[in-house]
């Protein structure tokens, strides 16, 4: 099981702070995880669909990812593939979309 933190790659040249203390934290309760920019990654619509890595080497469906990007796409596409996301990709593009979020809230109360 590896964690996966996907950060947005056409932004930022090297992982933004935020993610690299996340990495560090995850790695002080001993979960392995892997920073990788979503610019890595792509999905694989074939027979089934899968999440693959730069290497052509596909993630696992034991492994996670945590999204600290706006990439929905491939957020869904890790779903469909049976990975788990958790941040979903709905809820990013709910926390995308400002007045929305500000909609779903105030029906919460």
């Amino acid at each position: 099981m590896t964690a996966y933190i996907v950060y947005n790659g056409f932004w930022n040249e090297t992982p933004p702070d935020p993610v690299l203390r996340l990495h560090t934290a995850l790695k002080q309760h001993n979960v392995p995880s892997r920073i990788v920019p979503n610019t890595a990654l792509s999905a694989c619509f074939a027979d089934t669909v899968r999440i693959l890595q730069s290497d052509g080497t596909a993630l696992n469906t034991d492994d996670f990812l945590l999204f600290w990007d706006k990439d929905t796409r491939l957020a869904f596409a890790a779903e469909n593939a049976g990975l788990r996301v958790y941040n979903t990709a709905a809820s990013i593009a709910l926390c995308d979309d400002k007045s929305e979020t500000h909609r779903i809230l105030a029906v919460a109360g």
